[in-house]
């Protein structure tokens, strides 16, 4: 091979490593120190809207959870009740007196099958309160079987800004003028087909003590 073709070959190697490189997500970190919130002003920071994004393209994020967590960790993490989903249904019914406390939301296998592509999802680990649960667990990359699920919810503040991102093929949406609360999800764990309905079936409600 001559020393020409040689050249070129190195110099397009190192066209393709620069260009993975501007792939790669931001690797600036979150202010990750504790923030003294009061259940009645909760807000956390998020990710900057620049650690998202690399030439107009969508990619994963850096972490933003911790300083969120770190935000309600003064606040006792109780179980607070069990509900059905619903599709379309906001799965969160109180508000400040319950961050930090968990959730169990019940999903028949029959929702997880339905057509839930309008992206009614917004945020990236830390979603609003408002976003599709079936949304939210395709993107944080949940395989769906024929059978139902448990899964396990914590209650977080409202955050000042959401940031939205490419996940598991599923594109989350940003938002900064939300005005309800946040959730983020903590387990998944599969139960055989109809449990779900089995549940419930013996209750006039979802039995939810907050």
């Amino acid at each position: 091979m001559s020393e020409a073709a040689v050249q070129g070959q190195r110099l397009a190697v190192l066209a393709t490593n620069s260009a993975e490189m501007a792939r790669e997500p931001s690797l600036t970190a979150s202010n990750n120190e504790t923030l003294n919130l009061q259940p009645a002003a909760a807000t956390a920071e998020p990710v900057s809207e620049a650690a998202s994004q690399t030439a107009g393209i969508i990619v994963e994020p850096a972490q933003i959870s911790n300083p969120v967590l770190d935000s309600v960790s003064q606040f006792e993490r109780r179980f607070v009740g069990t509900v059905e989903y619903e599709p379309k249904k906001l799965l969160l019914k109180s508000h400040e007196l319950h961050y930090n406390c968990v959730l169990q939301v019940c999903i028949s296998q029959e929702h997880l099958n339905a057509n839930n592509d309008k992206r009614e999802l917004w945020g990236t680990e830390v979603y609003t309160d408002d976003s599709d649960l079936v949304c939210v667990l395709r993107h944080l990359g949940h395989t769906f079987t024929n059978e139902d699920l448990c899964v396990d919810l914590l209650i977080l503040p409202q955050l000042r800004a959401y940031q939205g991102s490419l996940k598991s093929g599923l594109v989350s949406r940003s938002w900064d003028k939300h005005d309800g609360i946040s959730y983020m999800v903590l387990n998944i764990k599969s139960m055989p087909q109809g449990w779900c309905k089995k549940v419930f079936n013996t209750q006039t409600e979802d039995y939810v003590w907050f």
